[in-house]
């Protein structure tokens, strides 16, 4: 019997989409190169009917982050918020792009931006607990720490 569940819950797993975060990010790197070169096709004929559509540009933002091309990556986040500022999560997709290229400061106002924009974005706070942390500012990432922990004091993270 335990052997069905867990080929079950392999094939499961072989099936597996891109898993979204609680900042509604998708995370593309769970799919082969097969499954990217794909998805890229579809979200680019999505592109071709809509070509102002912001969400579209951020999911082939992270599609190219999951390939290894963080200069695309980042030309669509920065298409995505020019044609709507206000989404915390296209921020967050840009801060975590600019720490992949080592922009430390740039990363640090993308996720600030998230946090301005979206009040109760749990996600922006804890990126910007760990950048505090990495950067040695203690002070400043126990406050995000807590900030989060006011938000959601039940979060694992």
């Amino acid at each position: 019997m335990n052997r069905s569940w867990a080929i079950i819950f392999i094939l499961f797993l072989g099936c597996a989409e891109p898993a979204v975060d609680d900042s509604g990010l998708k995370d593309y790197s769970v799919l082969d190169d097969k499954a990217l070169l794909s998805k890229m096709d579809e979200v680019n004929a999505k592109l071709r009917e809509n070509i102002n559509e912001a969400d579209l540009y951020l999911e082939r933002s992270m599609i190219f982050e999951a390939g290894g091309d963080v200069q695309s990556a980042l030309a669509d986040v920065d298409r995505a918020i020019k044609l709507d500022p206000n989404k915390a999560s296209y921020h967050i997709q840009q801060g975590e792009l600019y720490l992949k290229q080592h922009n430390y400061k740039q990363a640090e106002l993308s996720f600030l931006q998230a946090s301005r924009i979206d009040p109760e974005n749990l996600s922006s706070r804890l990126k910007l607990a760990e950048f505090y942390f990495y950067s040695r500012r203690f002070q400043e990432g126990m406050n995000k720490v807590n900030e989060a922990l006011r938000i959601d004091m039940h979060n694992s993270e």
